[in-house]
């Protein structure tokens, strides 16, 4: 089956030890069976440590140390796995990581996650408008609602990447084809319910807590080029990244509110914050995503108010 991404996926490559936010720090790692079976044959002292350090839950996972750092991430920040046993002997979450991936009647798409923020910067950072690239096999065969949906989709790409009109004109004409109203509460509400959601990164929640507190208004030079295109990257990954399940839930409106949501609060915490640059912007966009994109608890919290205020 053929599979589609963004035309940057090719571009990405891991930073390792240079990376500031370490996917191997504060996440429960979960192995896969296949994976598992490998690591009990492996004999040695990496052996050893992976028999010590693997719990014997249900859902065998690595044991993270006191600083919540996986056991075999080293004092220079790299994969011990990796580097003894070889990137194809990692268990499938940290082959996969940051990628996610949606699937179809005719394809499957994958994306990277902006958890990363290699991630993040390279789809920030991209001049272009996005497009999908294909490889693989042949399609299969597409369905009614398959067809439905990219057909929308790529409507909202579409205004998104108009480049003739500013980001906050083509945000209202997507609220308006797709009859979404801008929700009723003000950033500054938002941010309250946002502090309500499961909160894994105490950065997350100062970040928030200090946002209510700032004078927030947009800052002039978001009007320049090099930002209007920042923030249409980060709208075109939002929707890409949340209607895919619209097909199978039916609820594309409701998807759509949840992408425009996420893009303007990321932009009011940017805009809140004292240091305004494309750093800030990627960070926040990391932490945004790590925080609610990767909690299914937080995704349907989210949900539930956007459907109620559609109502």
């Amino acid at each position: 089956m053929k599979t589609f991404a963004p035309d940057y996926y090719k571009e990405f490559k891991c930073i390792a030890d240079k990376c500031r936010h370490s996917c191997c720090i504060g996440w429960e790692i979960d192995i896969d069976r296949d994976t598992l079976a490998y690591y009990k044959n492996v004999g040695g002292n990496i052996g050893q440590k992976l028999k010590e350090n693997i719990s014997k839950d249900k859902e065998p996972h690595f044991l993270l140390d006191e600083n919540e750092r996986c056991p075999f991430l080293n004092s220079h920040n790299l994969c011990d796995i990796y580097t003894e046993l070889g990137e194809e002997h990692l268990c499938q979450i940290c082959s996969n990581h940051p990628r996610f991936r949606s699937f179809f009647d005719s394809r499957t798409e994958i994306g990277l996650g902006m958890c990363c923020e290699a991630a993040a910067w390279l789809i920030l950072n991209r001049k272009e408008k996005m497009t999908f690239i294909e490889t693989g096999g042949s399609k299969g065969k597409q369905s009614p609602d398959d067809e439905v949906f990219f057909n929308l989709r790529q409507k909202a790409f579409d205004i998104l990447q108009d480049r003739k009109k500013s980001i906050d004109k083509r945000i209202a004409k997507l609220r308006k084809e797709f009859d979404i109203p801008k929700p009723e509460r003000t950033s500054e509400e938002w941010t309250d319910f946002y502090l309500t959601l499961e909160n894994l990164d105490p950065e997350w929640k100062k970040l928030l807590e200090n946002a209510k507190n700032a004078d927030v208004s947009p800052a002039p030079c978001f009007e320049e080029d090099f930002w209007q295109i920042a923030f249409e990257q980060l709208a075109v990954y939002f929707v890409f990244r949340h209607t895919a399940d619209a097909v199978f839930e039916n609820n594309l409106k409701e998807r759509l509110a949840l992408a425009l949501l996420s893009f303007e609060f990321v932009r009011y915490l940017c805009s809140a914050g004292k240091n305004i640059s494309i750093e800030a912007l990627a960070d926040i966009s990391r932490m945004y995503s790590a925080e609610i994109e990767y909690s299914e608890e937080n995704i349907d919290e989210l949900l539930f108010e956007l459907e109620n205020e559609l109502l």
